[in-house]
């Protein structure tokens, strides 16, 4: 290997399974942003319904859904079945 020259090194991006994703979802209505949200969720039916309600009372029919989680980055080879980290 030249010296100085990088070799690529295999990375692969795993579910955390620790952690729970969490679901959300804000309103984007309106000539002045609503920025009414429904606060973070462990499911995403409770921020349906909180969409539909917010629809129903303001006529807002536009939203940003957002979905986060956690993830571990691995370096190596094959991820275990698992998902864990060596």
């Amino acid at each position: 290997m030249t010296p100085g020259a990088f070799r690529p090194v295999p990375y692969a991006v795993v579910g955390n399974e620790v952690v729970e994703p969490t679901y959300e979802a804000e309103c984007a209505s309106g000539e002045i942003a609503c920025c009414e949200n429904s606060g973070p969720h462990r499911d995403a039916g409770p921020v349906e319904r909180w969409m539909r309600r917010h629809a129903d009372d303001t006529g807002h029919r536009r939203y940003l859904r957002i979905f986060s989680d956690y993830v571990l980055v691995r370096r190596g080879g094959p991820v275990p079945a698992d998902g864990g980290v060596p």
